[in-house]
């Protein structure tokens, strides 16, 4: 066997003879590094005359911009004292004011802005948002106080009916745009007076007067009164859809008391409510009124001599 120092002398041939083979395929390493370092060094160069190109260009384009700006100040000073020269103190006091009269800024705004570093206090908030409130409040009044009716319009309207021109031969919708808001209110009555083959059918020809006030009619349809009540409520706030110069209103509240009385007749009241700027008169009429055909059509099965009378406010 090799002793470890023939070995070692082996393989330190086997590296030579690789390296040799090296070099034959790739050249020699300080070739290789000599073109190396001159791709790196015509790289740099390129990066430097990039840098200094764009550095030239970045400095024409300041030197643009600084003439263009000496150039609008030249432009300014000019237009300033020309506009100077020919407004006076008076047309500035004017431009003031109108400016005030479009943004309608309150004193205590303006307070607010003379002190900009200081934190507003929320009395002093609440001191501005008043004051907007009050100026809203008093140009809302100002507005409704003006509203006239022109001469014109007034020779349009009947002396006696609002709804009907002078002359009688049109008609037209009220303008209530300038009223105030109020509560109203308005109660219609109206009466059935059912027939005695109604009655009898009911089983309610011998009762009394006190006994039949909360009962109950039941007809082949239903309960009678109850539906008229629905049928009352429903029409109460349909009412500018069937009659066609009432203003729809969104009522705040209907209610109908439908009872029996003097043996024969059914009593309706409704009563109608409203925050608006008209009543609710005719409303309260449509609903009693609906309610009494209501009845009439729940019992006609068993007669036709049903009336229904007094009908009012």
């Amino acid at each position: 066997p090799a002793t470890g120092a023939e070995q070692h002398a082996f393989f330190q041939e086997q590296l030579l003879e690789l390296e040799n083979e090296r070099k034959s395929f790739f050249g020699d390493d300080a070739d290789q590094q000599q073109d190396l370092k001159g791709i790196m060094d015509d790289y740099a160069g390129q990066q430097e005359q990039q840098q200094q190109d764009l550095h030239e260009m970045e400095e024409e384009e300041m030197e643009f911009l600084e003439l263009e700006r000496e150039d609008d100040l030249f432009d300014d000073e000019s237009s300033s004292s020309t506009t100077n020269a020919t407004m006076t103190p008076e047309d500035l006091d004017m431009m003031h004011q109108e400016r005030e009269a479009i943004f309608e800024f309150s004193d205590q705004e303006k307070q607010a802005w003379s002190q900009p570093q200081m934190k507003l206090s929320p009395q002093l908030m609440m001191e501005i948002a008043e004051a907007r409130a009050a100026l809203e409040r008093e140009r809302s009044r100002s507005e409704t106080t003006t509203t006239v009716v022109s001469k014109e319009e007034e020779e349009l309207h009947h002396p006696s009916f609002s709804h009907v021109s002078q002359d009688g031969d049109s008609v037209h919708m009220v303008d209530v745009g300038h009223k105030q808001v109020t509560t109203r209110m308005a109660e219609a009555q109206t009466k059935v007076i059912l027939p005695d083959s109604v009655m009898e059918a009911f089983g309610l020809d011998h009762a009394t007067s006190s006994s039949s006030q909360t009962k109950e009619l039941i007809g082949p349809k239903g309960p009678i009164l109850a539906t008229a009540k629905l049928a009352g409520i429903m029409a109460a706030k349909k009412t500018s859809d069937l009659i066609p110069l009432c203003h729809p209103l969104p009522l705040d509240q209907v209610t109908l008391d439908i009872r029996l009385v003097n043996k024969n007749e059914v009593l309706i009241n409704c009563t109608c409510r409203v925050t608006h700027k008209t009543g609710v008169e005719m409303e309260a009429l449509t609903g009693a009124s609906v309610a009494a055909l209501t009845v009439y059509d729940m019992v006609k099965a068993v007669s036709h001599e049903v009336e229904i009378t007094d009908t009012k406010l």
